[in-house]
This record gives structure tokens, sequence and C-alpha cells, in this order.
């Protein structure tokens, strides 16, 4: 937790938490630890599980907002694995016919969740309005500009903000310049939910992931699910409240690498990661203790070994 970093801190360097220019630099140096550690690999907690309904209207999808790394994919019904390409294998060429039904492509990030189906203005709505404006920056593509920049002000005590331009894919940023009380829902003028901009979050970003070769759907329904293990993204602290995005676990983690960024002496910075790698040890000890767990999951090395001409069956001698 936010406050319980803070206060540590607070006491080993002696920077005030009253005064706010000084909390607010505690605070930014504290996130900027914390990114560090989320992106460590193979933390205990940063994998999650969701089974989403795909539906096969479209050759693409695009997964919700906080799904961030796709680490693994399979049908929900038939328990098939998805192998999942990247966006430049297809380009290969091979004398064998792709066939998409097995394996998905992955496509660029995108800042909306779908299409816009006409040129559109941008329409941001919020549920409650807040005490302070918001500004949001779009940076997109209009019939008159390849790139065009714009910023959306929702003021205080209102509920929307709109662009003044008509966009059309892509949209290559929306981004918020604070945190919100609440999620920032965006529509076209037709009132089709485009994305949202998640209130603890800067910006909207979505996988954009291809399933067909075409528009042509297949026919077997229990294709319609798949389950889905990924990664979330970061969320930076900001109020006392505020967790770190894989639990409170690591809390002692984020104050070791944050006093290894201030650091002296590369023996002292040595001692801190030291110290974080072990941390990190034994929350996997103690949270795996009695669970079964493969170490890989990749297909058996045996299953693709070619059978010479002369093989024969194995027989036992005569007893």
């Amino acid at each position: 937790m936010l406050k319980n970093i803070l206060q540590e801190l607070s006491a080993e360097t002696g920077i005030s938490l009253t005064v706010p220019l000084e909390r607010a630099m505690l605070i930014s140096r504290i996130n900027r630890a914390a990114k560090e550690l989320y992106e460590t690999k193979n933390l205990f907690g940063s994998i999650f599980e969701s089974v989403f309904d795909i539906g096969v209207e479209c050759n693409q999808i695009s997964l919700p907002w906080y799904v961030k790394t796709v680490l693994g994919m399979r049908y929900y019904d038939g328990r098939m694995a998805i192998e999942f390409e990247d966006i430049v294998n297809r380009y290969f060429q091979s004398l064998n016919t792709e066939i998409w039904y097995l394996k998905f492509r992955t496509q660029e990030k995108n800042s909306l969740a779908r299409e816009i189906s006409n040129q559109s203005q941008l329409i941001f709505s919020i549920p409650v309005v807040e005490s302070e404006d918001i500004n949001i920056t779009v940076i997109g593509t209009t019939d008159a500009a390849s790139e065009r920049k714009e910023i959306v002000n929702i003021p205080a005590g209102s509920l929307l903000g709109n662009t003044i331009g008509l966009y059309k894919d892509p949209v290559k940023t929306i981004r918020k310049d604070r945190v919100t009380t609440n999620d920032i829902t965006i529509k076209d003028i037709e009132d089709n939910e485009l994305g949202v901009i998640p209130n603890h979050l800067e910006r909207s970003e979505y996988n954009i992931i291809q399933i067909l070769d075409s528009t042509s759907p297949p026919s077997n329904s229990n294709m319609d699910g798949i389950e889905v293990i990924y990664e979330r993204p970061f969320s930076p602290f900001v109020n006392d409240e505020d967790e770190f995005v894989f639990g409170d676990t690591y809390d002692d983690a984020i104050i070791w690498k944050y006093l290894e960024h201030r650091s002296k002496t590369p023996e002292q910075a040595l001692a801190y990661q030291i110290k974080i790698k072990q941390l990190i040890a034994n929350i996997w000890q103690k949270a795996k203790m009695g669970v079964k767990q493969k170490l890989s999951f990749k297909r058996g090395p045996y299953f693709n070994m070619k059978y010479a001409g002369d093989c024969s069956y194995f027989r036992y001698p005569n007893i």
C-alpha cells in the first residue's frame, strides 16, 4: 500500500510528507521503482486468467483494456491450444496453406476497441461530474490531415467533451492528463462505444488480434469462447490506499528498488538487488508450496522425430 511505502521511505530519507512538492516528488520516484519491478519477469501474482466470448462475425477482435500482454490462449470448449503468431509470420514462403482456425495473429495495439464505421467526432463522457477539468489529447487521422492533434476539455462540473475534427481509423493516441474518479467512455456520433480510458490509467489502449484469414467464420460453434492468460497493465500509485498491481506483498521490494536507485556506490545497489531477488524467490516458494506446476508447455520433441526406413519393432528375446 502506498501509505506504508511513503511512511517507510520518509523515515529512511527524511523527505517530508506534509510538503506537497516533496510528497509528489517521492510518489513519482516510487512509481519509477514500481514500474521497474513490474517489468521484472516471472513475478508471483502477475498472471491472470479470463474467458472471453469472441464471436465470429469478423476476422479481428479486440481484447479488454486490462489484457496488457497475452501469455497463452486456448479454446474454452475444445481445450485446443491456440498458436499466437507474430504479425510477419504469414509472409514467409511456404508450401503449406495457412489454416487460421487454430492460430491467431497479433496486430498493432490500437487506441480504440473497434473500428470507426464512418468519419466521426469522438465524444468523451463521464458518469459523474468532477471538481477539476479533464484534458484529453487525441492524435489521429482525418480527411484533411494524416496526423491531427487536438486537446478535448471536459470542464469541471460537466459530463461531456468532444473533438472538433472528424476522425477515421487509425486513431494513434488517446491520453488524459490526470487520474480521474471514473472511467471515461469514448463514443462516435452514432452512439457506438469505441473504447474506455480507465480512471487509473492515462491512456486508452487495446490488443487487436486477427482470428480468421477472411470474414468467413468456421462452422464449429466451440470456437466462440477462448481462455486467455495474461498480464495486466501497470497502474501507478496515486492515493494512499493504492496497491501495487500484483499485490502489497511486493511493498518491501519497491522500497528496496527505490533505495537501489539512490545508492551512492555500486556495492550498495548490488546489495539491494540481491535482497529484491531473494524476496521474489521467497514469495514464489511460499505460494507454490504443494502446487504441481509444469515447467514447459512446448510439444514434446520426440513427437517430431521421423521414422527411418529400416526401423523394426523391438522384440523381447526368447526365454
